[in-house]
């Protein structure tokens, strides 16, 4: 049931499903195929004044019934006295958040005073640690603190929690990976100014994406227009576009020894770009939304699986190394050489870093 719901949340933005049209919105002209998939749907362009003035006057009915609806979920709530609850919830968790930071921070100081400097082991666990912290305490405040009124909205939950979770997942992706602020962890040799750039375009990126899923339901709980979807990938991918022109115009003068892998990644960038314009100008906004937030998404997850490669990596390479002294008392414990401990620790990785990837893959395109 909850894999339905999410799946028909997700199909807003690109997956097949019967949008409502509105006697006000200007006629859609369908090219569906068999499959009937919404990617190939025209609508007017991006800079035709149509589509906003139409979904310009479904907004104020749409703002109206919107309230009326928190309304009466808030009158539920009192109702059921879940306000009390909300609050007893609150308060426990604030005071697990505040022994486990107390618990985080002593672990720091004492993994810091005990190796001197951070190795790279060192700074993988603690910005995978990071990326735990940031990636889950958000998320699973929400859902306890929805959970705990026991009155609950389907369609908006679904997307409000769904939001959540991609944009606490972008920030701990960012946080975990670039460390803007603190660089004695980074995992990545960037330099500061270039690293605070790449996270604050990724976490405000995730933020749109979040956005938009929770507009999406919230469209679809109220019956809204078609020109409120509409207007609503046309905003989201113009949104995108705009961050994504930002980040390379930024960098453009970033440095003069920029990598080759920079280099094709800037030139894809521009690719992207390009499509998503000229999407939005030909009257294809489903498909520029489909692009931008695919673009995010993997942004999201390649950076997730960076971070979890490299503390494999470090894992296996740094402490369970056969050339070192523990590597070597390791392998008399199991009774076998170093070579077949060396043999051992490659496989384990590679099939470590091969479950890491099917793992990205599968929640990128499970039907979450």
């Amino acid at each position: 049931m909850v894999a339905k719901k999410y799946l028909a949340l997700f199909a807003e933005i690109g997956i097949p499903s019967a949008p409502r049209q509105a006697a006000s919105a200007p006629p859609l002209s369908a090219r569906d195929d068999a499959a009937g998939h919404q990617l190939t749907i025209t609508t007017p362009s991006v800079l035709s004044p149509s589509i906003w003035l139409a979904a310009a006057q479904a907004l104020p009915g749409e703002l109206i019934e919107l309230s009326r609806y928190l309304q009466n979920w808030s009158t539920a709530v009192q109702d059921s006295h879940g306000w009390l609850r909300v609050g007893v919830a609150l308060l426990i968790l604030t005071a697990l958040a505040m022994a486990m930071a107390m618990l985080w921070f002593g672990w720091q100081r004492r993994m810091t005073d005990v190796a001197g400097t951070r190795g790279r082991f060192s700074k993988a666990l603690s910005s995978f640690g990071v990326f735990l912290c940031l990636a889950f305490a958000t998320p699973l405040l929400t859902i306890t603190l929805l959970e705990a009124t026991e009155v609950r909205t389907i369609e908006i939950s679904y997307g409000f929690i769904a939001g959540v979770v991609i944009a606490a997942f972008g920030r701990a992706v960012a946080l975990g990976v670039f460390a803007p602020d603190a660089p004695h962890r980074r995992l990545i040799a960037l330099d500061d100014l270039t690293a605070r750039s790449l996270a604050n375009h990724l976490i405000w990126g995730t933020r749109a994406l979040g956005a938009l899923l929770l507009v999406l339901a919230v469209h679809k709980a109220l019956a809204a227009p078609a020109a409120m979807t509409v207007a609503t990938n046309m905003l989201f991918a113009l949104v995108t576009s705009i961050l994504l022109l930002h980040l390379l115009l930024s960098r453009r003068y970033g440095g003069e020894n920029t990598l080759p892998l920079a280099r094709w990644l800037r030139g894809l960038g521009w690719l992207v770009a390009g499509v998503i314009a000229i999407a939005l100008i030909a009257g294809y906004p489903t498909f520029a939304a489909f692009v931008a937030a695919r673009v995010i998404s993997v942004s999201a997850l390649l950076g997730g699986l960076y971070l979890l490669l490299a503390l494999g990596n470090a894992l296996f390479a740094g402490r369970v190394a056969v050339d070192t002294p523990y590597g070597q008392e390791l392998a008399a414990d199991f009774g076998v050489g170093t070579p077949w401990l060396g043999f051992a620790t490659i496989m384990t990785g590679a099939a470590t870093c091969l479950a890491a990837m099917l793992a990205a893959l599968v929640l990128y395109i499970g039907p979450w």
